[in-house]
């Protein structure tokens, strides 16, 4: 995987492989972080809700940009872990979790804009 990237991209894609790694397995979810598959499932909630709002014909687009904001979102989560600051990860589940809840409250119409504007926030921020 790393080999295949450009050079620019090599440290950041290492970077958020060796972070996913000290973060909880979804996988293992509920039997792992309480507050890390909350929030988790949160997001998929929120995923979920996007995609069925979502227009047939403009669902590939919609799927772009939730991979692409949810990835950066699940990164940060990672690299809380990685550093190890319980603190920071507290603040960091915090933010996305009420991130997630802000889209799962929005109206369907406004679903998409709300999980684009509010990840993309969170994103840059962290």
């Amino acid at each position: 995987m790393v080999i295949r990237v450009p050079p620019s991209e090599k440290f950041s894609l290492m970077d958020g492989l060796f972070s996913r790694a000290a973060a909880p397995d979804p996988k293992k979810c509920p039997n792992v972080d309480k507050s890390y598959c909350e929030t988790h499932s949160k997001i998929n909630e929120a995923e979920k809700g996007v995609l069925s709002a979502a227009p047939k014909a403009k669902f590939e687009a919609t799927f772009n940009v939730l991979f692409r904001q949810a990835s950066g979102g699940f990164f940060n989560i990672n690299k809380a872990y990685a550093i190890g600051d319980d603190k920071e990860i507290a603040r960091v589940l915090a933010a996305y979790n009420k991130a997630a809840d802000t889209v799962n409250a929005a109206a369907p119409a406004e679903k998409l804009k709300v999980f684009e504007e509010t990840f993309a926030a969170l994103n840059k921020a962290y």
